[in-house]
């Protein structure tokens, strides 16, 4: 989609050339920062006596607002930040499961696996 041009006109060959932006619009700088503190002030991988349904409860209310605010334009840019939750509860699920207490890989699956069975656990899988 273009929202506006820019026309050069060459003297010399009496002919113009234009030139096209586009606007993309993604989540801020800011936003970012600030959505990032949000995800660590939750502090998701201490809840260990919590469990998956529960951090739901706590976390799908402002994780819906975001994405129903950042992600309507560029929800690609979205997804690398909301990514950030899901690696906030692999580390609470090594801290809760001690079957998971070595590998990481394994608990990122199970967590994967989770998100496949239930996508509407938590706000950003859907």
């Amino acid at each position: 989609m273009v929202f506006g041009s820019l026309v050069y006109f060459n003297k010399s060959d009496l002919f113009a050339i234009t030139i096209y932006s586009a606007f993309l619009p993604a989540v801020g700088d800011k936003a970012i920062k600030k959505i990032k503190e949000k995800i660590r002030e939750w502090d998701l991988h201490n809840k260990t006596r919590s469990t998956l349904e529960e951090i739901g409860e706590i976390i799908n209310p402002t994780v819906r607002g975001w994405v129903n605010y950042y992600g309507s334009f560029y929800k690609s840019e979205l997804d690398k930040i909301l990514k950030q939750i899901d690696y906030r509860l692999t580390k609470w699920a090594v801290k809760k499961y001690k079957k998971f207490k070595r590998n990481t890989n394994s608990t990122a699956q199970w967590i994967g696996r989770i998100r496949k069975r239930d996508p509407k656990l938590l706000a950003h899988w859907t």
